[in-house]
């Protein structure tokens, strides 16, 4: 998987924006999969060979967006997504936006984000991740306790699945295993005036959609 990915960069399979130290500019990149041990990433039943990542929190399928406003409308009716924390955030005025290839995952970082126009800055980091087992996590979920605009965490497979209903993952964590009610349902928690609640760290999604998961 590294050297798939080590390959397609120097290819120029792979186009990155620098951010702009403009912090009232969002930005969305594209990260292909190359020969990929894997073969894609399935989500949600579809195969992709690559995906965007939004500076704004999240990762998607099909399309990007730079969409900081976060609704649950959008969340279920756009691309497919993976919020990590959908929110108004500024790369370019600090922190780190990664996307880390491993030897059994590929994992997109937000390290210490900024809120936009937060002075001191609220930091939030937070990992997505896609495995080679076929699973998807939202990892090491820490959002800054004084975060004020709204937010969304969660998965979708946008306009092709199907709305689900809300969760609250601080309320899951440590239950134990979740059963869907549909395969295509999404699964998230929107809250409008702040952060999704911390008192969890990772929620996990062995098929890649809403069939089994477990917050932790």
């Amino acid at each position: 998987m590294t050297q798939a990915l080590s390959d397609g960069w120097e290819a120029g399979k792979f186009q990155f924006l620098d951010f702009d130290t403009d912090p009232t500019k969002a930005y969305t990149f594209w990260a292909a999969l190359i020969a990929a041990t894997w073969g894609g990433i399935g989500f949600y039943g579809t195969v992709y060979d690559g995906f965007y990542v939004c500076s704004n929190g999240y990762v998607s399928f099909n399309s990007g967006s730079t969409d900081f406003t976060p609704t649950a409308l959008e969340f279920t009716t756009q691309m497919p997504r993976v919020a990590g924390l959908w929110s108004d955030l500024s790369p370019n005025a600090g922190g780190t936006v990664q996307v880390v290839p491993n030897p059994n995952d590929i994992t997109i970082q937000f390290i210490n984000v900024p809120e936009f126009g937060t002075i001191p800055p609220n930091l939030n980091s937070f990992d997505i991740i896609f495995d080679d087992a076929g699973g998807t996590s939202i990892a090491n979920y820490t959002p800054s306790p004084a975060h004020l605009t709204g937010s969304l965490t969660g998965i979708s497979n946008g306009s092709a699945g199907t709305p689900g209903a809300a969760i609250s993952f601080s309320t899951l964590a440590g239950t134990g295993l979740q059963v869907g009610a549909l395969t295509t349902d999404a699964v998230y928690e929107y809250n409008a005036g702040g952060a999704v609640p911390a008192g969890w760290t990772t929620a996990y999604f062995p098929q890649s959609d809403s069939s089994i998961y477990s917050v932790n």
